[in-house]
């Protein structure tokens, strides 16, 4: 009878398992060296064409009231950081911060501070700046589990509540309009000529526009400067919709006073509540057609926290 050598046959797997494991270690290696090795390679080329335009920083308590910028991005810039910057979410948010110099270091700080508190950073979330023009940075923030950190949306309010601002709001205009010209504000003054624009913040819109705010007294009304109209010949219809970033829609009135002011009302205090509108952000009207050449209103809020 045949009988099988043990000595030919035996199997050992813990020495079969160290050789897999060798392998797998000397591939991995491989991979980080190859890693590095193109990083590095691609580094130079994006210096070498100028296009070394982001850093990203691990957020923790310590960097709560300034946050260092990275040398290695600084020195790259050398002289082109400018002394105040903008911090822009992708939903519009912007925050104002000023860049301080310390020795070879720069940080963030006047309105960091504000900026930490306000996205609620913890220890461990990741920010991604991305330079956009000169002043301004794009910011994606990260949660500690590696997703996206999100904005909770505020609740809508009732529309019976706005109609009873809406009509007060009426009625306290009655009386304003008999108020002098010279006592007249514009919204906001220059708008081709202001900050937002100037420094590359938000891009100009193509079509006509006008720039506005919320207002303490009228927070229900929209007023449309009469330069704007004039300017660009328009008539504005009795009756227009509104349309925010997100594509939600409210239709508003126009009145006009006795001294030629044009407003519109209705709609507007509810596009303000719904998009947390505060009386610092500037809105960005800007006059469209749609398809059924219907005009309406596309509004861009753009938000400034100064931490003022």
């Amino acid at each position: 009878m045949m009988r099988w050598n043990p000595i030919i046959t035996h199997y050992n797997p813990p020495f079969i398992s160290h050789q897999i494991f060798n392998i797998a270690l000397f591939h991995i290696l491989l991979g980080f060296l190859l890693v590095f090795w193109s990083d590095g390679r691609m580094e130079r080329k994006l210096q070498s064409e100028g296009r070394f335009r982001s850093f990203f920083k691990v957020y923790f308590p310590t960097s709560s009231k300034k946050m260092q910028i990275p040398i290695a991005y600084t020195a790259y810039m050398k002289d082109k950081i400018p002394k105040t910057s903008f911090l822009r979410h992708e939903d519009g948010k912007v925050w104002k911060v000023r860049v301080e110099e310390t020795g070879s270091c720069f940080y963030f700080c006047d309105g960091w501070e504000k900026y930490v508190r306000d996205n609620s950073l913890g220890a461990g979330d990741f920010l991604v700046f991305q330079i956009d023009g000169q002043r301004v940075y794009d910011v994606t923030l990260l949660g500690r589990n590696g997703s996206a950190k999100t904005v909770v949306e505020v609740d809508e309010v009732e529309d019976e509540e706005e109609e009873e601002e809406d009509k007060a709001s009426f009625n306290h205009s009655k009386k304003s309009e008999r108020e002098k010209p010279g006592n007249r504000k514009r919204t906001v003054a220059d708008p081709h000529d202001h900050e937002i624009f100037t420094s590359g913040l938000v891009s100009r819109p193509k079509n006509p526009y006008f720039l506005s705010s919320v207002r303490k007294e009228r927070k229900q009304e929209l007023f449309v400067p009469l330069d704007f109209i004039e300017d660009h010949n328009l008539c504005l219809p009795s009756v227009i919709k509104l349309h925010d970033q997100h594509g939600r829609k409210w239709e508003s009135k126009k009145k006009i006073w006795k001294d030629g002011r044009v407003w519109y009302y209705k709609g507007w205090g509810r596009l303000c509540r719904v998009n947390r509108v505060a009386e610092n952000d500037i809105c960005i009207c800007e006059l469209r057609k749609g398809i059924d050449g219907e005009q309406f209103f596309h509004v861009r809020i753009v938000r400034i926290k100064d931490g003022a």
